[in-house]
């Protein structure tokens, strides 16, 4: 009799599974990794603006410190913000010689509606308050609901949306700053508050230095005008 010889088995046939969850984890990978491409490409993005701000922000800088001509120091500093930027248009607020008590309209650039000369910020109200201790870039938008005055959401209605960047010189408000939208309709990033709030200390220190420049050029010029007085008197 022959021996029964054993069936071996089957091998089984090659799983699909396999290959697919293969396929699978590479498309993962391949979209993990664009992901990371994109995020160092942004990073990368804001390196470079922010090496150019801080560039421009030294450049600026220096150029404020050998203005001391007060109009030409505000025209300089708006129609920068304004190309740096791209807003539409600004308008600067600051107290005036003898009147602490307001902020009036020193300096306005740009195209649409802008503030007159009548309307003016309180120094020591709601609005100047919280910009003091904020002492950041804040929208427009922020302000008018809860912390503005009718008065003040006037002037504010015509940079919104927009920003409204304190002038801070040690601890004290010195002015305000107001910044329409941008010519391209997009939020303001963040690179660029950050950019508006360096430019704007710089700013309100090279705003003392002109009028400390100006009182002193004045009282030069007066002090001369009695010594020549003096002088004439001797002479009769």
């Amino acid at each position: 009799r022959k021996k029964a010889v054993p069936r071996t088995a089957k091998s089984p046939r090659p799983s699909s599974v396999g290959p697919a969850v293969s396929r699978e984890s590479i498309a993962g990978l391949k979209e993990q990794l664009e992901e990371k491409l994109q995020l160092l490409g942004e990073t990368n993005r804001q390196l470079k603006r922010k090496i150019f701000d801080l560039y421009t922000i030294f450049e600026i800088s220096r150029n404020f410190n050998s203005v001391l001509d007060y109009q030409t120091l505000l025209d300089t500093f708006i129609f920068t913000c304004l190309g740096q930027v791209a807003a539409l248009k600004a308008a600067i607020f600051l107290t005036r010689e003898g009147k602490a008590d307001h902020f009036y309209l020193a300096k306005a650039k740009g195209s649409g509606d802008l503030p007159s000369g009548e309307e003016r910020i309180a120094s020591t109200s709601r609005l100047a308050g919280y910009l003091r201790r904020l002492n950041r870039p804040v929208p427009t938008e922020d302000l008018l609901k809860d912390v503005a005055s009718p008065d003040e959401i006037a002037i504010l209605t015509k940079f919104s949306p927009g920003m409204v960047v304190p002038l801070i010189y040690q601890t004290r408000l010195t002015g305000v700053f107001l910044l329409s939208d941008r010519i391209s309709s997009s939020p303001f990033r963040e690179d660029d508050i950050e950019f508006l709030s360096i430019l704007a200390n710089q700013i309100a220190v090279a705003i003392e230095n002109a009028r400390l420049y100006d009182s002193e050029r004045q009282a030069t010029a007066q002090l001369r005008a009695a010594q020549q007085q003096l002088v004439q008197s001797e002479k009769l």
